[in-house]
This record gives structure tokens, sequence and C-alpha cells, in this order.
């Protein structure tokens, strides 16, 4: 900001003294209220922004709105809850610092006049009435040019005071308040004291006590961050427990909020559990009622745990797993919660059926068989005529044929399905190799891994059952004085088989020089029962489950057995604890209510989706349509690591080259992209039950209402503007583009995220946490509160738009 001392046109008019008819003027005159939420609909009504914003409202709506306080560096400890506010002051007490300096002026200049009319009054009275009448009008001109003369000082002297004293403590009490309430970090934990160099020791002194408060912050912040270290460590421990568990594993409240999932739980899940998070109801992906039924009966009873089947909520899979109920404080659990780890039933559920149709059908095809056979045995013992008798021993060969041609086709079905419900999983050959040379060693058998093995692709298979095929042809092998003395056997793995493999299968080859296995060995050696653990299956048995089979070739002076086996497409793997990932866990969620839009909900028990827009132009009544929409979610005051929502959208309609210097999208970048009609439901699924955010929010819900018609949806959630929130934190300047406000609140955008959407969606909900505080040090703690004031600032935006 300019000194006015030295720049006389930062007077009345400046951000300083807001000019009458704007926002920060109406906003300066009105006592302390929450600032920015529009109700549900608001965003109709709201002018559309003057700013250009070919792609993203960035700009702001209002003329010179005002800016925000500075805020915590990025990245940095999230400052606790402020304290309560003392009641905001009434009358007088409330007026500004240069208001009571103008009236006091003011009232020393009718104090002066007045006392200039008095003395001419006073002199007046001392004269005769003949020298009275002839003085009166000299001394009436002369008290009037006194009085002026006087008011022309007063008015200089104010003038003055106001610029060099009142103006300069205010930016210094606005600069100090501002930090007081959040931290901006090594770059803005100075006090600007340019303004204030005529306060004499005043202006030193509150910067000083402004980089007093930092270098406090800074000694708590680090004492918390070591003290923390190990509960961090503990936490990314128990976090990578948590990925690794083969299971599934859910955590939710009574009434099926998630609390803790894990990534078998996202990969189990209808769609790779796509939007779940953290406060989300599970019935969104699963069939709640047997886990009611199971939760009621387990707190009737004695069990610990209860076996329950339950179904995707689209009726797509089937779930099978265990539930046990988690008892907390009740003060804080707000109910208890349970713990459900699971897994996907389907393929079994429909084996069992296959299975259960195959034995229906077995019986009553065999029934039909025997009753035929029955009778025509019958009809023989009585048949005389030796031409009858030969027509039934006929109809008993071809009865007889029939029921062994349906045996068979039964076992080949049989097969089929074990085959197909057989339980295999995805298995790197390294495994199998180090585990098969293990166990040839105990029977003194050599074995090397050779090529293909090391870094070879994943196959499907039972690794148990194959092992021990593959042992007992090794060991038949080797009984059989196969491999040559001293030659070890090796195991390959090659991409054709006999007659050659198909695409998607791989052959393991154990590989020797010396004589091949003849038939008649590697038919017992499959005939055998592998083992315990197995079931008493054989190694016919075994390759028959997995649709496979064994067979010995030889040349070139080499033998070798082959055991085709299909790839597996993709080996799934947990997410590593380092990667990027939502957050798996939340429990001071157990003290939160059941999300609503109940006016006592404080801020920090809210969830809030923080979306931007990308755009064809700035005009949603003009046909201009969005091309991406991102959003992150802010719960409990801070940003939610991993919960983003980002999606390209195909317009229908060209871009302009305009709006793609602007936000980078051509033509061809959402050529390929879905419809509006189906990423609006996506994220009207991923904003359900939040707070929307936007910063000029009505440019991007303008968008989004036009829409709801089309959808079928309505967009009713609360919004919550983060223009309008800066304009009442600090409605003393002009500056509110988000670029202002990260600056302000120490959120670094890289510069190659600026413009598209998920880059400013993630930066807006990075600011965003940090106006909470601030927020709550004003006094504007609930949901209750950013509404009353959202009426405030629509109906002054109303009104400004009439100038």
């Amino acid at each position: 900001m300019a000194d006015p001392a030295q720049d006389p046109a930062a007077a009345p008019g400046d951000p300083a003294d807001p000019a009458p008819g704007t926002l920060e003027a109406a906003l300066a005159r009105t006592p302390p209220a929450a600032p920015v939420l529009q109700g549900p609909g608001a965003g109709k009504d709201a002018p559309a922004p003057g700013a250009a914003h070919a792609a993203d409202a960035d700009a702001d709506p209002v003329d010179a709105a005002p800016a925000p306080a500075p805020a915590a560096e990025h990245g940095g400890l999230t400052p606790p809850p402020p304290p309560k506010p003392a009641r905001p002051a009434r009358g007088p007490q409330a007026w500004s610092l240069r208001l009571r300096i103008f009236l006091f002026f003011g009232l020393i200049a009718l104090a002066g006049a007045a006392a200039i009319a008095g003395g001419a009054w006073f002199a007046a009275s001392r004269l005769d009435p003949a020298a009275r009448e002839a003085a009166l009008p000299a001394l009436t001109l002369g008290a009037v040019m006194g009085a002026l003369g006087l008011a022309a000082v007063t008015l200089w002297v104010w003038t003055r005071f106001d610029q060099h004293v009142a103006r300069p403590i205010d930016r210094l009490a606005q600069d100090l308040t501002a930090r007081a309430r959040v931290d901006a970090g090594p770059a803005g934990a100075g006090v600007d004291t340019a303004p204030g160099r005529w306060l004499g020791a005043l202006a030193p002194a509150a910067a000083e006590a402004a980089e007093a408060l930092h270098g406090a912050r800074g000694a708590l912040g680090r004492a918390v961050a070591a003290e923390t270290a190990a509960l961090h460590a503990r936490r990314k421990r128990l976090e990578t427990v948590i990925n690794g568990l083969p299971e599934a594993v859910v955590i939710c409240t009574r009434d099926h909020r998630v609390l803790l999932y894990n990534a078998r739980a996202m990969a189990q899940l209808p769609g790779g559990g796509e939007g779940i998070g953290l406060a989300r109801p599970l019935r969104r992906w699963l069939r709640t009622e047997p886990l009611d039924h199971a939760v009621s009966r387990l707190a009737e009873g004695d069990a610990a745990e209860a076996e329950i089947l339950c179904a995707a909520a689209d009726g797509s899979r089937m779930y099978r797993g265990r539930l046990a109920p988690l008892e907390f404080d009740e003060a804080e659990s707000g109910g208890g919660a349970y713990v459900f780890a699971f897994r996907d039933a389907t393929e079994e559920m429909e084996g069992h059926a296959a299975r259960d149709q195959l034995l229906e059908e077995a019986l009553e095809a065999l029934r039909r068989s025997a009753a035929n056979i029955g009778a025509l045995l019958a009809a023989r013992r009585g048949a005389g005529d030796p031409a009858l008798a030969g027509a039934l021993d006929d109809a008993l060969d071809a009865e007889t044929e029939g029921l062994s041609a349906l045996v068979t086709e039964l076992g080949r079905r049989q097969d089929a399905a074990i085959a197909a419900h057989w339980p295999m999983s995805a298995t790197h050959p390294e495994e199998i190799a180090a585990a098969l040379a293990g166990r040839c060693a105990a029977d003194g058998i050599v074995l090397d891994p050779g090529e293909g093995i090391a870094n070879g692709p994943a196959l499907v298979c039972d690794m148990l059952s194959i092992l021990a095929t593959l042992e007992a042809a090794a060991k038949a092998a080797a009984g059989a004085g196969g491999p040559a003395a001293g030659q070890p056997l090796k195991l390959s793995l090659r991409p054709a088989g006999r007659d050659g493999a198909a695409r998607d299968e791989a052959a393991l080859t154990l590989e020797w020089q010396g004589k091949p296995l003849g038939a008649e060995a590697l038919d017992e050696a499959l005939s055998r029962r592998l083992g315990v653990g197995l079931r008493g299956l054989t190694g016919r048995e075994a390759l028959a489950h997995h649709g496979a089979g064994l067979w010995s070739e030889a040349g070139g002076g080499r033998a070798r057995l082959v055991l085709p086996l299909p790839l597996a497409e993709t080996l799934a793997a947990a997410p590593r604890p380092d990667a990027a990932r939502p957050e798996f866990y939340d429990f001071e969620l157990m003290r939160q209510p059941v999300a609503s839009w109940a006016d006592e909900r404080p801020l920090r028990e809210l969830s809030f989706v923080v979306f931007d827009t990308e755009t064809t132009g700035l005009s949603p009544s003009g046909g201009d349509e969005i091309v991406q929409i991102a959003a992150a979610r802010v719960l409990g005051g801070r940003v939610v690591p991993g919960e983003q929502f980002d999606a390209l959208v195909n317009p229908g309609r060209r871009i302009p080259p305009a709006s793609t210097k602007f936000h980078g999208l051509t033509d061809a970048d959402v050529a390929d992209a879905p419809g509006f009609d189906v990423v609006g439901r996506d994220f009207h699924a991923f904003a359900e039950g939040s707070v929307l955010v936007a910063h000029n929010a009505p440019f991007d819900m303008a968008f989004l209402r036009r829409k709801e018609a089309d959808l079928g949806l309505r967009f009713d959630n609360p919004v919550a503007d983060t223009v309008a929130i800066s304009a009442r934190l600090d409605p003393t300047t002009g500056k509110h583009t988000l670029d202002d406000l990260c600056a302000r609140y120490g959120v670094e955008i890289p510069p190659e995220l600026r413009h598209t959407a998920l880059g400013d969606a993630v930066a807006t909900a990075e600011v965003f946490a940090r106006l909470i505080p601030a927020l709550e040090a004003e006094g504007i703690r609930t949901l209750g509160d950013l509404l009353s004031v959202s009426q405030r600032i629509e109906a002054i935006r109303r009104e400004q738009a009439k100038y």
C-alpha cells in the first residue's frame, strides 16, 4: 500500500478507505458476522463475474473486493482452534479508530467555533448599543472568518493525523491481527513498518512482536514435530499393516460411516471402490441390512463375531465376511463401531450353484437312464420271441452307451467346474523355482533356474498342487535314470509348449541331459497321491483342476517335461506405503454426528468438497460448457490426502482458441472424454453430503445448475465462496484472486498446474483449510453463521450490480 503522506491519491478512495457503494464499504459498515456461504440456489441469483476467466473463476466478482490475512505456511502445522472470541462491540465501541478520531477533531472544530462565537458575543455585550450596532457586522464577519479558519486548520491537521497516525495504526492492527490468526511462514512473518514511520517506536515494536510471535510459533512447531515423530512412525507402520492385510477390511460407525478402509477393500468393492472415503456411507457400495442384523444380534448375545453374507449395493457381487463390534468409550464413540473383514464370494457362490445344478442334472439323467434300463431288462426276461429279444438287446446296448456318454459328459463338466472355481492366484515363476529346488534338494536332486524364470511373467495356478505335481515328475525322472550322472535338472519358462501354446499361456519346462521319461513312468507318477494338505489329490487331478496337461518331449540329446499354465494379466498388489494414496483412517470421526445441514454444526465437523471448473468460455447461458471439473475434500479442517475427483468432459462443441490459451485444453484432449451427463453424476456422488466450496463460486455453480434438468439431479448442497470469505475477513484490501490468496496464505501452486481444474481445486482447498481458523476467530464457527452471512453478501452483490 502507498504511504498516504507520499501518495495523495491514497486518501478516502484507496483500499484503506472503501468508496461508497462498494462491497468493502458495505462490509465495513456492518458489524462482524460470518462471510461466505450461499445457501442452496444463491448462485443462480449472483451476478456474472466481470473478470476475464475463460475457464476458471479466479477473478474477483466484485469491485475492489477485500483480501485475507496471512496464514500458515503450506505444509506447516495446523494451528490449534482459536480461543472463543469476545462478544462483538456495540454502539460507539464498534466505531472504527479513524471515525472516532475524525469525530474528535470535529468536536474540537465545533468547540473552537463556539468559543469564537462566544468571544464575539461577549465583546459585543461590552459595547454601548450605538457602538454595538455599528460593530456587529464586523464582529460577525470576524467570528465567521475565525470559525472557518479554525475549521480549515482542524481539517488540515486531521488529514495529516489520519495519514500519519490513524491509518498506519489501523494497518498495523490489521497486520498483527492477521498474524495472530494464522502464521504465514517466513515470507510473511514481518510487519510492514513503512506506513508507520511517523509513529515513533510503535511500528518497530509491532514488527518485533510479530517476529517474536513467529519465532514462538516456530519453536512450538519444532517441539510438537519432535514429540509427534514417534507417533507418525507408528502411524506409518499401522498404515503399512492395514494395507498389507490379505483381506478387505473396513471399520465403520454403527450408522455405517467409514472410519477406516484398506487397499484391498477398495479393490474388492464394486467399481474398485471409486469414491470411497472417510465419513462416507458404506451403503453406497454394500447392502447394509445384513450388517445391521449382525450388529444387533451381537449386541444381544455373547458371540464375539458373526459370519455374514451381503450383496453389493447394485447386486453385482456377493461378499462373505466376519463382523465384530468395537467397543470404545461411549462418550467419544458416538454409539460404537464395528470391523468388517470380507472377501468377494461371487465366483465361489457361482461355483456352488454350478455344482448343485450339475448334481441335479446328473441325478435326473441317471434316474431316467436307470428306469429305462430296468424296464428293458424286465421286458428282456419275459421275451420269448428271438426277434423281440434281439431288439431289446439292441435297446439295452444303446441305453448303456448313452449312460456311458452321459457319465463322461458329466465328468467333463465336473472337471471344468472345478477348474473354473479352483482357488488360484498369480504366482511368480521365481517363487515356484525356489520352492521346487528346496523340495528336490531334500531328495538329493539338484535343480537350477533356467531362462525366463528371473523376472518372468506371473502365472495363474494353485502353487501348492503344481509344486507337488512337478516334484513327483522330477522324482520320477531321477528314479528312471533320466538325467546323466552329475547333471542337474533345469526349470525354465518358455512362451510355447507342444504344438505352440496360446498367447495367454507360458510353459514351465523341466529339462535335463539324458533319457526322456517314458509315458508309463509319467502316468504312474501322476497317478500317485500328492501328500499332506492336498486332500488326497493325484497329480492328474491337480492338472485337471488347472485345465492343463503334462507331457514328455525329447530332442537334441535333451529331455524335457512341459506344463503350460495361463499368464496372469496383472499381479494385484496393495499400494506401497510411500505411494500417493487416500488417507485410510480417522477415528476422530466417531465423535461427529451424522452429516446434516443443521445450522449448529461446527465448521470442523463438516465435510467440504472444494472444486473448480475449466470451461469453453464465460457465459453458461450463452452456450459455454464445462471441459474439466476437479475437486479435493476438506474434512476436520484439513485437506484429506488422495480423496480427489478429476475428469475431462467432452463439451459437445469446439473449444475456442482463446480459452485453450487460458487452460491449455484442446478439442483433441477431450475428444474421447465422456459428456457431462456421465461426469456430472459422478461428481454429484462425490460431493454428496458435503458443502461445496469454490473460488468465485457463482461462476462455477451457474454451469452446474444449468445441467440439473439434464441430469435429473440437484446440486442443492450449501455453497461457500472463498472470495466472499476473504471479503468478510478483511474488508480493507481489493486483492482477491486465487493467486493473491495463495500468496497470503503460504500456498504454492506449481506453474504447470495453474489454471488446471485439479491444480486450482487443490490450491483452493489448502487456502480454505487455512481460512477456517480465521473464520472461527471472527466468531464464524458454524454452518448457520456462514449461511446467515451469505444472505447479506448476496444482497450486497445484487445492490452493487445496479450501479
